[in-house]
């Protein structure tokens, strides 16, 4: 694992960061397009992407049914370490790589025996705080909202979890438009391994950094990590859709800016829904050029938390950093509701606060059952329609299930800085 600043490589001439002509994306129908966040409770297997910041990973593994759960570091192409926990009951399975490994900076991977499931990641430092969900593999990943600046730094990280290397273009944009890095864009990832990109030194100042990362050869899990004034900011790739849930568009003591990016060669009209605990707090509507990226700043409209429903006329990225005196996180969204969710991030690591936030954005009241997983008592509550709700389940890990599709997130908040995570979507498998 290297990481890579960007101006020496490009000085050196040296094998890195190149880029493609703008990328020429064609717009089309939501429902042709392939699942937009590669995240599904059906995967065995979930990749923990990390961050380059001083944090110790605790991982967590959710498993509704008794199963076993295998927990392996990573790096130059070998396992650091492999940690194996058997439940005989449902639960959470969970390492804590710093008891071990003191700001361990790499990745992980989870396996499960058992299906459906669902991981989680809690980076806990002496001063900063993240929290995200794990992914499953995919070819294509959207990454944006990111911010490089003098008080702001920003990092790309490039996970290769596979035996054998894998090949990455990557295009990037700014308020500037498309950006060639080079004459070559591909990046090699060596087998079991991850290579960190800081762009600080070749772009300067950008206020906006959009990424696509397109995996050649071989599979590849992005991230990207954000450090300001606030705190860390970990959050993964996406794909596009035309609809996008934010349970948590702004948390508590923030401002949420939300990301809309349209990496297509047509413009884009954006409507974003903001939805408080008593219904929707304002309608916003914009327009997001072809290959730019529009951000809204939900404080302007309310100083509340608050999640958003964004809807498009063609598919869009989408993404949200909040920031402020409640720290610094950022988190992607949810392509659809569903009825079931799994948090196995829920009450992961102690001495923190945990908040499971649930968005209800249909025309219809329904009915919520939360409970931690394992558990055969459950809380229920009924969720007005177009409203979100703050849940607080004891007990380690949670499982919702909802009357009608509902998007749940959650939160973990520390002394001063916070993380969001989208939960684990639990989507039944259709002969």
């Amino acid at each position: 694992m290297r990481r890579f600043i960007l101006v020496a490589v490009v000085t050196a001439g040296a094998l890195a960061v190149w880029a493609f002509p703008a990328p020429d994306v064609e717009s089309g129908a939501g429902n042709e397009l392939p699942d937009p966040r590669p995240l599904s409770s059906r995967s065995n297997v979930w990749y923990c992407s990390g961050s380059d910041a001083e944090t110790d990973p605790v991982l967590g593994a959710a498993l509704p049914t008794a199963g076993r759960a295998e927990f392996s570091l990573p790096a130059d192409g070998e396992f650091l370490d492999v940690f194996e926990e058997r439940l005989t009951d449902p639960g959470v399975a969970e390492v804590d790589v710093g008891d071990g490994l003191r700001f361990h900076p790499g990745p992980a991977l989870i396996e499960v025996s058992s299906s459906p499931s669902g991981a989680a990641v809690v980076l806990s430092g002496p001063s900063q705080l993240a929290g995200d969900s794990c992914q499953t593999a995919a070819k294509e990943w959207f990454l944006n909202a990111g911010t490089q600046g003098p008080v702001e730094t920003l990092t790309l990280r490039l996970f290769n979890p596979l035996l054998e290397p894998a090949r990455v273009s990557l295009q990037l944009m700014s308020e500037f438009g498309f950006e060639p890095l080079l004459d070559d864009a591909r990046v090699l990832v060596g087998p079991r391994d991850w290579e960190d990109f800081d762009f600080g030194p070749l772009l300067g100042e950008r206020d906006r950094v959009a990424i696509k990362v397109s995996a050649v050869e071989g599979v590849v899990i992005p991230s990207f990590s954000s450090v300001g004034p606030e705190g860390l900011a970990v959050w993964p790739g996406e794909g596009l859709s035309p609809h996008w849930e934010f349970p948590v568009a702004q948390a508590e003591a923030t401002s949420g800016i939300i990301s809309l990016w349209n990496p297509g060669v047509v413009d884009a009209t954006a409507s974003v829904s903001i939805i408080g605990t008593a219904g929707v707090v304002g309608n916003i509507t914009v327009t997001v050029g072809a290959q730019r990226e529009e951000r809204i700043d939900l404080s302007t409209v309310s100083d509340a938390e608050v999640g958003a429903v964004v809807t498009s006329d063609i598919p869009l990225a989408a993404a949200v950093l909040v920031k402020g005196p409640g720290g610094r996180a950022g988190s992607t969204a949810a392509p659809r509701p569903v009825e079931r969710w799994l948090v196995p991030a829920n009450n992961l690591v102690g001495g923190l606060d945990y908040r499971v936030i649930v968005l209800n954005s249909s025309g219809d009241d329904v009915e919520l059952l939360s409970r931690p997983i394992g558990s055969e008592t459950a809380n229920r509550v009924v969720l007005p329609a177009g409203t979100i709700r703050r849940l607080a389940i004891a007990g380690k890990g949670a499982e919702l299930t909802a009357s009608g599709p509902v998007t749940v997130a959650w939160i973990v908040v520390g002394s001063s800085d916070l993380g969001i995570g989208l939960a684990n979507p639990v989507v039944e498998v259709v002969p």
